[in-house]
This record gives structure tokens, sequence and C-alpha cells, in this order.
């Protein structure tokens, strides 16, 4: 089983007797098969994602000074929901309050 948290990891060891015995056995072994291996890395999908929501942003953003008074409300929304996925992509993560 993999674990996301440290505080999630230490609860896992203070309640099996199997982990404990395998940590004590072989410590760096043991946490390895615990590794999380479903986290995103910063590969260039991410990036392209980024960029791509950047540019997005920059776009909606030139089309609406072009159109002043003229610019239509799915413009509006295509920018602000660019922007809100780009904000959610770089904002860090929230943490459990130890």
């Amino acid at each position: 089983m993999t674990y996301r948290s440290t505080p999630d990891l230490l609860a896992a060891v203070k309640s099996s007797a199997q982990l404990q015995s395998d940590l004590k056995a072989d410590p760096i072994g043991a946490l390895e098969k615990m590794t999380m291996t479903g986290v995103l890395p910063d590969t260039w999908i991410y990036r392209l994602v980024i960029v791509a929501l950047a540019l997005t942003i920059f776009a909606t953003a030139g089309g609406a000074i072009y159109l002043g008074d003229k610019t239509p409300q799915s413009l509006v929304a295509l920018g602000s929901t660019a922007l809100g996925g780009l904000v959610g992509l770089l904002a860090p993560s929230p943490r459990q309050a130890s």
C-alpha cells in the first residue's frame, strides 16, 4: 500500500505489526515498496498544460482589449476559467494541521 503523507504512514506503522517488522528487517526496501508512483511529476505534459492555459489567458485578454465594449461573455468566461485552472495547478496543495 502507498501513503500520501507522513502522518498516514505513521498511523499505519503504529497499527500494523507486520509493517513494523518489515521496517525493522529492511527499512529501505519497505519504504521503497510504499513510495507513491501516481504523483504527477514535472514532465512535458504538465508544462504543456500550463503553457496552453497561459496562452488561452493571453489570447482572451488580447481579444477583450481588441473588442472593447463588444466583448462577449463567453470570451470572459473562457479567460476566467483558464486563469482559475492555472491558479489551481500552481497553488500549493493544502496540508493537514499537525
